[in-house]
């Protein structure tokens, strides 16, 4: 959960939030192979599995879900289409690090996970969605370049991921149309981390 707190309405399981702290969790189990680490990293594994089937409003792009595990489908700033990302960046650090001694987890729960998050980046990208702050739709600096990041080190992997992952031959095209529009962001002094829908600048950092 990002917060106990009801009000706001924080208490949740969000997918940004829990891909960010799993990151740590992943390099303490490299770092020190505990059992502890690992048990939350196979929780982590089936959980992502189990909300990627949840039947919510937006699929993949949904931002959160209710912690025992249904789908939150009230009104809230949604799709937020950097969840994919980090939840696919983490999938290949867990598919490179289990592959040798856990080579079923590997293949038959993460590979999936990854394919669908990989799918859904390459079907979105070029599509508006709320930012991390979940207040304004439009094209978000963040988010563009989580989505970036996914896509290079899926490229950069290409070789070892395609006896298991299906890579669109779309890849190389679309991770340089990501490119070319984070160059937009770029401010005279400042990044521009958000557009609206038509192209007006409506967030400066």
């Amino acid at each position: 959960i990002a917060s106990p707190s009801d009000n706001p309405p924080y208490k949740f399981h969000w997918v940004r939030d829990v891909s960010i702290v799993m990151r740590v969790i992943i390099d303490q189990y490299r770092k020190h192979s505990s059992e502890k680490y690992f048990v939350k990293i196979i929780n982590y594994i089936n959980n992502c599995n189990d909300i990627q089937e949840l039947n919510t409003l937006t699929g993949l792009g949904e931002p959160k879900v209710n912690i025992d595990g249904t789908p939150y489908n009230e009104p809230w700033g949604r799709p937020q289409n950097d969840g994919p990302a980090l939840r696919g960046l983490n999938m290949i650090n867990l598919f490179f690090l289990l592959r040798k001694n856990y080579k079923h987890i590997a293949e038959k729960l993460i590979i999936p996970i990854l394919q669908k998050d990989l799918d859904y980046i390459l079907n979105n990208l070029d599509k508006p969605c709320f930012d991390l702050w979940e207040e304004i739709t439009g094209w978000h600096f963040y988010t563009r370049v989580v989505q970036l990041k996914f896509l290079k080190e899926i490229s950069t992997h290409k070789q070892l991921l395609e006896p298991y992952l299906s890579i669109s031959e779309d890849l190389s095209k679309k991770f340089v149309f990501l490119q070319q529009q984070l160059l937009h962001h770029k401010g005279k002094d400042s990044i521009i981390s958000s557009f609206d829908k038509d192209g007006n600048i409506i967030r400066v950092d």
